[in-house]
């Protein structure tokens, strides 16, 4: 039958990551897919939101009515539009472009509900692979906290029996799994900052204190959705006439697909944040008003999670000194650190280190380096940086098991492993 399996999977809002690896720590396959967050992928993990998992504003009735839908009938969620168009919440129903779908609904994964990435990422990493040899499966859920438990543990057991696989499987959040792909120290602090946005403390392997984390509608203050929400309303403000003119709009309208401004935003920088230009071109003469409408056709279509994709436009442009761009970038490194202060407590747990993790932590950028120069002031350590949290995942597998021989040895062969 061949030695023993461990599968590790880091199942985050906008890709799901897959280890499978042997008891020494070898990696021997990966797979990949989709996001695997029930708050911000755009569907719930578990496919049937009339049941009592579902999430904050997802349907609860028997119509199934979006959130934002028509609130004629007695059981239309709590602050939807109560015309009865039918239009989602906060979209413009004077024009006549806006596609009818409402916030949070995936357009990107072509209807795939997160459930299913977990399924294909297994798939994908098992293939080829004689899968008696599985003993133990640990993932990683980001949003299976308290609130989302139950739906990521029911669509892990789901996504586990789809792959045809035996053995045990334990659901985790994503903060243990981006810990212990940073260090096998028990004790230690984590920042993580990517589509959401966390602190936590761990104690003893175990997690002890968290600090946000609440989702890109009630929290993850300087994740990269919050980043993206906050450069979108300075965008508006500017548009409207409320805020200070800023390059957000030409390079939010560019990422968004929507319109370049200037002609000499097109020649200067045909690539802001790593995202090529596409879609219509709007001329500087074109209506502001209408511009704005145009925005939010398209912020409206798609799930929270792409307005982590403005994140790097934001770093981009702060590091140009546009005044608005900078400000943000600060503000979002302010509000990481304060949370990573409050769970610190007053120190590191067990003098242990300060892992980060991330998109926004671990791409270059202002917010980055505002926040590792804080860390260093703060707790007089360099942080370190967690790369692989399917990794981390199958290390968490392998100490169920009792497997390692040499743990630190081990964890280096996990996770110095290119992805």
């Amino acid at each position: 039958m061949g030695k023993p399996l461990v599968i590790g999977v880091d199942a985050g809002a906008t890709t799901t990551r897959c280890v499978v690896s042997d008891l020494d720590g070898t990696i021997v396959a990966r797979g990949t897919a989709g996001g695997a967050n029930q708050n911000s992928s755009g569907t719930a993990l578990a496919a049937d939101q009339t049941s009592a998992r579902a999430p904050f504003g997802a349907d609860q009735t028997s119509v199934r009515a979006s959130f934002g839908a028509d609130q004629t009938s007695a059981r239309a969620p709590f602050g939807a539009d109560r015309m009865p168009s039918g239009v989602p919440f906060g979209a413009d129903r004077n024009f006549s472009g806006v596609t009818r779908v409402p916030f949070g609904a995936d357009r990107n994964s072509g209807g795939a509900a997160p459930g299913e990435a977990l399924t294909a990422a297994l798939r994908e990493a098992v293939a080829g692979l004689d899968p008696a040899r599985v003993a133990l499966g640990v993932i990683g859920v980001a949003g299976a906290g308290a609130a989302g438990r139950d739906a990521a543990r029911a669509a892990v057991l789901d996504a586990w029996r789809a792959a045809d696989l035996p053995g045990r499987v334990v659901t985790v959040t994503d903060l243990e799994v981006a810990f212990a792909a940073g260090t096998p120290a028990p004790d230690g602090l984590l920042l993580l900052a990517g589509t959401g946005a966390v602190s936590a403390a761990f104690a003893g392997s175990r997690l002890s204190r968290r600090c946000d984390g609440f989702g890109w509608l009630a929290g993850d203050e300087g994740s990269a959705v919050w980043l993206g929400r906050e450069a979108l309303r300075a965008v508006l403000r500017a548009l409207d006439g409320r805020g200070p003119q800023t390059a957000l709009v030409a390079a939010v309208s560019r990422v968004l697909g929507t319109a370049a401004a200037e002609e000499s935003v097109l020649t200067d920088t045909p690539m802001l944040g790593g995202v090529a230009a596409s879609g219509p071109v709007l001329s500087a003469a074109d209506d502001p008003d209408e511009r704005a409408q145009a925005l939010l056709r398209i912020v409206y279509g798609r799930p929270p999670a792409a307005l982590g994709r403005l994140a790097p436009v934001v770093n981009d442009l702060a590091a140009r000194g546009d005044p608005v761009a900078l400000a943000l970038a600060r503000e979002a490194a302010g509000h990481l650190l304060h949370a990573l202060h409050t769970v610190a407590r007053g120190g590191v747990p067990g003098g242990g280190p300060v892992v980060v993790a991330g998109s926004v932590l671990l791409s270059p950028g202002l917010v980055r380096d505002l926040v590792c120069a804080g860390i260093q002031e703060r707790f007089g350590m360099a942080p370190i940086e967690a790369r692989d949290g399917a990794a981390g995942a199958a290390w968490l597998a392998l100490g169920e098991l009792d497997a390692p021989a040499d743990r630190r040895a081990t964890h280096a062969r996990l996770t110095a492993t290119p992805r």
